[in-house]
């Protein structure tokens, strides 16, 4: 394997990663867009981990956009009003 940084970041830092995005709190897992079990599949496999690296960094930056605005907002960010609304 190449080393890249994204996948020794995304090995090294696996469990934050983890919870982060697929946390019972996580607005991903929330809004429907990130599947827990599915998540659990490819954190159970280093490959996984290796093949997934850049997803999961930029999914662990959205959750934490939204935290941010949560925070900011004082309440639960739930996207631009002319977005259209995720199918449950």
């Amino acid at each position: 394997w190449l080393n890249s940084p994204p996948q020794n970041y995304a090995l090294r830092h696996s469990r934050p990663l983890r919870r982060l995005i697929g946390g019972p709190d996580a607005h991903l897992v929330r809004s429907g867009v990130v599947s827990p079990a599915r998540l659990d599949q490819v954190f159970d496999h280093p490959l996984s981990v290796r093949r997934n690296a850049e997803s999961l960094i930029c999914s662990a930056m959205v959750e934490l956009f939204f935290r941010s605005m949560e925070k900011r907002l004082g309440k639960a960010w739930k996207g631009h009003p002319d977005a259209p609304a995720l199918a449950s």
